[in-house]
């Protein structure tokens, strides 16, 4: 079997390749309408249908971030019918039906109709991997150079990518579309072929895909809110700015800096979940806030507070950066946390927050961050943490 494993840690530094541009290549997007009730089913098993087309809303407008400069010519194909203004802007797509009795013979036509038009090498994928980039889509055409198919493994024993330089009807038929089975079936199919595979990745289906991306977590704090949720508790580690805090040290945060260059809001229906421009004087708690300093005196637990920063990782900062992040008055710093406080407030959801303080970030004299020693820090910080939102629970 003729299969190359391709090696992304092997690839060469991203420059512009103009051999992409070529009208020769095709990229295949299989989408479906969105329409509330309508697709992404097992999710919206867990988090309901309008969360779901949220989710989904997302996704698609990933998929055109990622696709819309790609050197390529570039097709979507409409499950349902052709929407002619929508986010797939006709001077970068071309827009067609799906034709087919199942997905199998939707792409078979969709390959057919493009190697009938005389591209050479033709891709397809579908509209909800997030953990799918412009580089990664590159790189398998630029697989077909050298092999005559490239297969993209998914996680749950499907494909998010295919392409090819000849059409086989075999890969379109016999496959038990939409379980573990399509892909080792697939790759049956290319046995005596020379196919390239690309890193294994992971779709969105279900709740346990997105649970733990923090891409996502704007959407399942409003389902949190929708299942009865009255209050948010938010713990994370963060880095000292304020040199006076020390390793191991617990802040309480008060208020915020967003760095991260975004917003959870910033989305079409934003006004239909609370108020379009959130307002964020008060961000955390104030009744919570001095439940927890309270607590922490009665049971001896140093609490600091402080102003925390959030900005985008998961590189660490550079000195120029913690003395910027210090200069605009934070005292901690670090990667989280902010998307979902500004979430909460849209919804009106009273949230306190606890940093624990693993590394300290001075500018002067910053050594190389030792992640054991982070993860030392956080687990003997925990039972502190956990007292303190123990017996806030039992105050509210």
């Amino acid at each position: 079997m003729g299969i190359i494993q391709d090696n992304k840690a092997e690839r060469d530094e991203k420059v512009i390749d103009f051999t992409l541009a070529s009208s020769n290549n095709l990229l295949l997007i299989f989408t479906r309408n969105p329409e509330l009730g309508k697709g992404k089913r097992r999710l919206a098993a867990t988090v309901g249908d309008e969360s779901a087309l949220n989710i989904y809303q997302f996704l698609l407008n990933h998929t055109v971030k990622i696709t819309r400069n790609l050197y390529a010519e570039k097709l979507v194909y409409y499950s349902e019918e052709i929407w002619e203004n929508d986010i797939w802007d006709n001077k970068h797509f071309g827009k067609k039906l799906q034709n087919g009795n199942d997905l199998g013979a939707r792409m078979a036509n969709a390959f057919q109709e493009g190697f009938q038009s005389d591209y050479q090498k033709i891709i397809v994928i579908g509209s909800d991997m997030f953990d799918l980039s412009q580089e990664d889509i590159e790189q398998a055409f630029k697989a077909l150079e050298s092999n005559d198919f490239v297969v993209g493994p998914a996680e749950d024993g499907g494909y998010y990518l295919l392409g090819m330089k000849n059409y086989i009807p075999e890969l379109f038929t016999n496959k038990d579309w939409g379980t573990e089975t399509v892909l080792k079936d697939t790759l049956a199919d290319l046995k005596d072929k020379k196919t390239a595979l690309l890193e294994t990745r992971n779709d969105v289906d279900y709740y346990e895909d997105i649970k733990d991306i923090e891409a996502f977590q704007p959407f399942l704090k409003r389902v949190m809110h929708m299942l009865g949720i009255t209050k948010l508790f938010i713990s994370n580690a963060a880095g000292a700015v304020n040199l006076n805090f020390k390793k191991g040290d617990m802040m309480l945060i008060e208020d915020h800096i967003n760095l991260q260059g975004g917003s959870p809001l910033a989305f079409k229906n934003v006004g239909e979940y609370g108020e379009r421009f959130a307002d964020m004087s008060e961000p955390y708690d104030l009744d919570m806030r001095n439940k927890l300093l309270a607590i922490a005196k009665a049971n001896d637990i140093s609490l600091k507070t402080g102003v925390y920063a959030s900005v985008v990782g998961p590189q660490l900062e550079t000195k120029a950066e913690y003395r910027m992040i210090k200069l605009i008055g934070a005292d901690a710093v670090g990667m989280s946390t902010v998307p979902e406080v500004i979430v909460a407030n849209h919804l009106s959801l009273p949230i306190v927050a606890v940093s624990v303080l693993t590394d300290e970030c001075d500018p002067d004299n910053l050594k190389p961050v030792d992640i054991s020693e982070i993860i030392t820090i956080a687990e003997k910080t925990e039972p502190k943490m956990v007292k303190l939102f123990q017996e806030l629970i039992k105050q509210l």
